[in-house]
């Protein structure tokens, strides 16, 4: 074969896949809903308080009980209890509750951090909005963090609420 048989060859086999990643990337539209609805979604990743946090003095005695003070560093992660709270969540839109639950921590001994991923079809438009999330083992109403405000939810749209350092962070 010659050279220019060769490189239209090859030119055509290169064009077919990228031809082809144009038209899935662009042509057929995912809608995750009816585009007449939007969405809130709730997700974030948090850690929790641990069950029993040790006190000074109870820090000052596993430390003096450690034959190896390289490890005092780490006397509070240590001493006390692995075992976290569970982190309750409550969602009001509208006056209407949405969402109260309260999801485990992860791990073998209930030690790591909780997901939340939440995801609500709601009617587009202007809509007062109540979140609360407890992580310190409190019950009934009392919450350690809470967020009150309006959110404007357009068609065909997504707002997420994200939680980091204590603070409820609305987006979209």
């Amino acid at each position: 074969m010659s050279n220019n048989r060769m490189s239209i060859i090859g030119v055509i086999l290169l064009a077919v896949p990228a031809v082809a990643t144009a038209y899935f990337a662009n042509a057929p539209r995912y809608l995750f809903r009816d585009s007449t609805q939007s969405a809130l979604v709730l997700t974030f990743k948090h850690t929790s308080h641990r069950v029993h946090e040790c006190s000074e003095d109870e820090k000052t005695a596993y430390v003096a009980g450690i034959h190896n003070l390289t490890h005092s560093r780490n006397a509070a992660v240590q001493c006390g209890s692995r075992e976290r709270h569970p982190v309750g969540i409550r969602i009001v839109m509208d006056g209407k509750e949405m969402a109260g639950k309260e999801i485990a921590p992860l791990g073998w001994r209930h030690d790591s951090a909780v997901f939340v991923f939440e995801k609500f079809i709601i009617p587009p438009g202007e809509h007062r909005m109540e979140l609360a999330l407890r992580d310190s083992g409190k019950t009934g109403s009392d919450y350690d963090y809470r967020y009150e405000g309006m959110v404007r939810l357009e068609s065909g749209k997504i707002v997420v609420v994200d939680f980091n350092s204590g603070v409820f962070q609305v987006r979209g």
